[in-house]
């Protein structure tokens, strides 16, 4: 029981998971913090991003997926560039539906953002 216990987390979809999660929060937070002060949702998106992209490549590539090779750094760059126009896009379509609570989409997106992440960083940037 403790092997599989270790096993489940140790594997990469777990910390995947809980580094995610750490991720997650400290985007979300930097969003928030930057929305309060600019009242702008796109600058908010862009520059949470920005900050989450420095994060975010040190903490997925040498804890979840065992990678410490920094030239790396440009497909990340890239992949969170789509993200990024994803995201903003995700935000614009919900707040044209009627929703006008930016914390909250940013929220609701938050999980479904975070599983299409880690099915394209692994196949495509940490191969």
């Amino acid at each position: 029981m403790l092997v599989l216990i270790h096993r489940l987390l140790t594997s990469s979809p777990f910390k995947f998971l809980v580094v995610g999660a750490i991720n997650t929060i400290f985007g979300y937070l930097m969003f928030s913090m930057i929305f309060y002060v600019s009242n702008n949702t796109n600058l908010s998106v862009f520059l949470a991003t920005i900050l989450g992209v420095l994060f975010n490549f040190k903490t997925y590539s040498s804890l979840v997926f065992k990678n410490k090779n920094n030239k790396l750094i440009l497909k990340f760059v890239l992949f969170y560039m789509f993200f990024m126009l994803f995201q903003m896009f995700l935000i614009k379509i919900i707040t044209m539906q009627g929703c006008s609570n930016i914390y909250l989409i940013s929220a609701l997106i938050a999980l479904p953002m975070a599983t299409i992440s880690y099915i394209c960083m692994r196949q495509f940037v940490f191969r």
